[in-house]
């Protein structure tokens, strides 16, 4: 798609559900991300908690002050600064997000997805996962984060109570990391990503796709996991068989110009 689409394939697909008085489609955060913006009709939800100040509001500010010789010292000292507490002193410093905000932001959708005039389909936004810097496995920052997302499931898990053995849910990154840590003791943006499916109404149990491994000679230009599958075609199968969107608004309005990527079969029960 143009870099300059203006609405985003999830909205898209809504379009093609059964109308309804209420809106389809819930975001679920301080802002809709584009994957909900659009024509079809969608509500929103803002928990009373807000995350922290998460990598990528951290990047723009950097972006903005490093033309400024004063600023961009200083700004740079205080994240060595602040990644290295994180590291040294953990849970201490507070969460990533925070358990808090996951909490109700999870549990929310939950509890209107459960709800019988509520959406049928919400997308949670959440960031901090940009880790370039003491990106850590057990106790740092990444660490802390994989827990928060965790928690934050079991609380969409508990809010959609008997409605979770229909549900899938898709928790899927931008971008991969690279494979190798960098100097900062973190990871740098990569290619290959991941997505994880879970919910009472998929075919779990298992992985979907070929895992191409991380020894050296398996990785995409020597630095990053190799792609071996298309998202779409995970969210085409989804599509078709969860949602029961018809095959011909997939592929011309959903994902256009995309037909030589197939559904990936088999991940929803029968």
């Amino acid at each position: 798609m143009p870099n300059s689409t203006a609405d985003g394939w999830l909205n898209r697909a809504l379009a093609a559900l059964p109308q309804r008085e209420t809106p389809s489609g819930l975001s679920v955060g301080a802002n809709v991300p584009l994957i909900m913006r659009g024509n079809a009709r969608y509500t929103t939800y803002a928990p009373q908690v807000l995350p922290a100040a998460g990598a990528d509001f951290l990047n723009r500010i950097e972006a903005m002050y490093q033309q400024d010789p004063v600023l961009a010292k200083t700004f740079a000292e205080a994240q060595r600064s602040r990644a290295m507490k994180a590291e040294v002193l953990g849970a201490r410093t507070g969460r990533i997000g925070g358990d808090a905000y996951f909490k109700e932001a999870f549990g929310a959708a939950g509890k209107l997805l459960a709800d019988p005039a509520g959406p049928r389909v919400a997308i949670l936004d959440t960031d901090g996962w940009d880790t370039h810097a003491y990106q850590g496995t057990t106790g740092g920052p990444l660490a802390r984060q994989l827990a928060n997302l965790a928690f934050g499931l079991e609380q969409l898990r508990d809010g959609l109570a008997e409605n979770w053995r229909d549900s899938v849910v898709v928790v899927v990154t931008e971008f991969g990391r690279t494979a190798a840590m960098n100097g900062s003791n973190g990871t740098d943006h990569g290619t290959g990503a991941l997505a994880l499916l879970l919910g009472g109404a998929v075919r779990g149990g298992r992985v979907a796709t070929p895992w191409p491994g991380l020894a050296t000679r398996h990785l995409f230009d020597g630095r990053d996991l190799a792609p071996t599958t298309d998202i779409r075609a995970i969210l085409k199968s989804l599509l078709r068989d969860h949602l029961q969107l018809p095959e011909r608004h997939i592929e011309e309005q959903v994902f256009p110009d995309s037909r030589a990527v197939a559904g990936l079969p088999g991940l929803i029960r029968t």
